[in-house]
């Protein structure tokens, strides 16, 4: 059908315009799940000093057809506050990161660290302003001197695959 120029013709094009501009305005809403992973790393010391748990949940976001990922846990650093005496204060501190890749490259990454306690975790890798859709997730937990002069060291890194339906 043709579109003389009249005003009713001006005015389907404005709200058609409109219409475009605000989908691509509208910011990214969960469309829906593709799966859920408990996820868990430790430093690799006898006393698993530090360590991270919690959720991955693996969601498609919209308008983007871009896969995302919600990092929901926590990561721990002994001795915390009111726990077991076990772990001696060792003078260290833990940093757990979380980085997303498609193949070999990085397309997010999230840090969160602890020192003597618990901090809470909740981050979102990938989605629409991801460069690339991901594969995996890889968490893995390390430990950091707190003074200038000291030793640092990391656990074994933990592969968590996008889930398959």
């Amino acid at each position: 059908m043709k579109c003389y120029p009249t005003l009713a013709c001006a005015a389907t094009a404005v709200a058609a315009a409109a219409t475009a501009l605000a989908a691509l305005a509208a910011p990214a809403t969960a469309a829906g799940p593709i799966g859920t992973q408990k996820f868990y790393a430790d430093s690799g010391d006898r006393c698993t000093y530090g360590h991270t748990e919690g959720i991955l949940d693996w969601r498609v976001l919209n308008p983007s057809i871009y896969p995302a990922v919600l990092v929901d846990g926590a990561v721990t650093d002994l001795p915390a506050r009111n726990s077991p005496g076990v772990c001696a204060d060792d003078g260290m501190y833990t940093v757990a990161s979380y980085i997303a890749y498609a193949g070999r490259t990085v397309v997010d990454s999230s840090q969160a660290r602890a020192d003597n306690g618990t901090t809470a975790v909740r981050d979102v890798l990938g989605g629409p302003s991801a460069p690339a859709v991901f594969d995996r997730v890889v968490v893995q937990v390390c430990r950091f001197s707190s003074t200038p002069i000291g030793i640092s060291y990391c656990g074994a890194a933990q592969t968590y695959p996008v889930p398959r339906a």
